[in-house]
C-alpha cells in the first residue's frame, strides 16, 4: 500500500503513513489492491482525505484472476498396479511472483514483463504427490499470457490436486485396483494421510467407487494438514448434482475445534464453487462476468450435506483455512466417472463444449 501510494503521486515512501484498520485479513483483493493508487492521487489533488469505493462490476473488471493452468501427466505401471514412474508437466504463468511485483509497487503490465519466464514454486504448489513413487518428475513451464494473474483460495493446490488425484484415479481403474487400496499401497510413511483415508471410508460407507456407485475419493496435504474426502455426485440435464461430501481431516492439535470446522467447511464450499463455477469469458479484453450471479457460484440449495470429522492428534497445529479446498474437485470428478463412466479433465466440470 505504501509503495503504491508513493508510485502514484511521486513522493518518498518515508512520507507515507499507513494506519491499519482492524477489519479482517488483508488477503486476495485487499492484499493486491490497485485502489490505493487512485485514493492517493485524489487525496493529493484535493488536499484532503478521500474514500474511494469501487462498485461490484468495477471490482470484477479490475480483479486479478487465477490464471488458467494446463497439465500433461504420464505414468509407468508395473504388475499389480504399482506406479513406477510419474511425470507432471504444468504450464501456468508465474502469478505469485507477478503479484509480489505488484505489491512492491509495479503496475500490472510492468509486473508481467518483469516476471515473464520465471520459475514460481507457488504456481505448482501441491504438485508433488504424497505417494512413494520411485521415479518422479515435476516441471513448471512459466507461460506468458496477456492476463494479470492473482491467487485464489487454495493457491496452486486448487488445480494441482485436481491434476494429481484425478490421474491417480485413472491409474487405479487402468490397473483394475480399487481406488482407496491403490492409494494406500503407495502411502509409505504417510500415516496421518493414510488415517484420513481409512477414516473417511468408514464415515462415508465407501463402496469402492464401483461403476454406478456415484462416489469418488481424493486426498491432499498442505500447510501441515491432511484431508481425505469422498463425494457423491451425479449428472442430469440441469448439470452436476453433488449430494454429499464426507471429509476426514488431520489439522494436528486443535486449539479451537469449532473454528477449525467452520474453516474446513467453508473451504469445501469454496472448492465446490471452483469445481462447478467461478469462471468468466472475456470480450475485448474485459471479463463478461460483472456480478456474483454471473460466475455460477453454488447457492444454498446447491450445497450438499457436508460431514466433517477430525483425527485426534498431538501434532503441531496445521493450517485449516485452505485444506478443505483442493480435494473437492477431483473427488467430484471421480464420483462422476463412477456414476456415468465419463472422465472430466477440465474445471469447471461440465465446461462449455462438454
Amino acid at each position: 500500500m505504501r509503495a503504491r501510494r508513493r508510485h502514484a503521486i511521486g513522493i518518498s515512501v518515508d512520507d507515507v503513513t499507513l494506519i491499519p484498520t482492524f477489519a479482517g485479513g488483508s488477503f486476495g483483493r485487499n492484499l493486491d489492491s490497485q485502489i490505493a493508487r487512485q485514493a492517493a492521487a485524489l487525496a493529493k489533488h484535493s488536499g484532503r482525505p478521500v474514500q474511494v469505493i469501487w462498485s461490484r462490476p468495477e471490482e470484477f473488471m479490475r480483479d486479478f484472476v487465477r490464471p488458467p493452468a494446463h497439465a500433461r501427466m504420464t505414468a509407468s505401471l508395473a504388475a499389480g498396479g504399482v506406479v513406477t514412474g510419474l511425470s507432471v508437466r504444468i504450464a501456468v504463468p508465474p502469478f505469485a511472483r507477478e503479484q509480489m511485483q505488484r505489491i512492491s509497487g509495479d503496475g500490472a503490465v510492468e509486473a508481467m514483463e518483469k516476471t515473464a519466464g520465471e520459475h514460481d514454486p507457488m504456481a505448482i504448489a501441491g504438485a508433488i504427490p504424497p505417494y512413494a513413487i520411485p521415479n518422479l518428475s515435476i516441471a513448471h513451464y512459466p507461460i506468458k499470457l496477456p492476463l494479470p494473474g492473482g491467487i485464489l483460495r487454495g493457491g496452486g493446490h486448487g488445480y494441482t490436486a485436481f491434476f494429481i488425484e484425478s490421474f491417480i484415479d485413472e491409474l487405479a481403474h487402468e490397473s483394475g485396483v480399487e481406488p482407496l487400496s491403490f492409494r494406500m499401497q503407495m502411502l509409505v510413511g504417510q500415516t496421518r494421510l493414510a488415517r484420513c483415508l481409512t477414516g473417511v471410508a468408514a464415515l462415508a460407507n465407501w463402496d469402492g467407487g464401483a461403476s454406478g456407485s456415484s462416489k469418488g475419493i481424493a486426498c491432499h496435504s498442505m500447510q501441515g494438514s491432511h484431508i481425505a474426502l469422498i463425494a457423491t455426485a451425479t449428472t442430469s440435464e440441469t448439470g452436476v448434482k453433488v449430494e454429499r461430501i464426507s471429509a476426514m481431516v488431520d489439522c494436528g492439535r486443535l486449539i479451537n475445534p469449532e473454528l477449525a470446522r467452520q474453516q474446513v467447511e467453508s473451504g469445501i464450499i469454496f472448492g465446490l464453487a471452483q469445481a462447478l463455477g467461478s469462471s468468466t469469458d472475456y470480450e475485448s479484453g474485459m471479463p463478461t462476468a460483472r456480478r456474483l450471479r454471473d460466475i455460477d457460484l453454488p447457492v444454498l440449495s446447491d450445497i450438499p450435506e457436508i460431514e466433517i470429522e477430525f483425527v485426534r492428534s498431538d501434532a503441531e497445529p496445521g493450517g485449516a483455512s485452505e485444506i478443505g479446498v483442493p480435494a473437492v474437485a477431483p473427488a467430484v470428478a471421480n464420483a462422476l466417472f463412477s456414476a456415468a463412466g465419463v472422465r472430466l479433465r477440465e474445471l469447471p466440470l461440465l465446461s462449455k463444449g462438454l
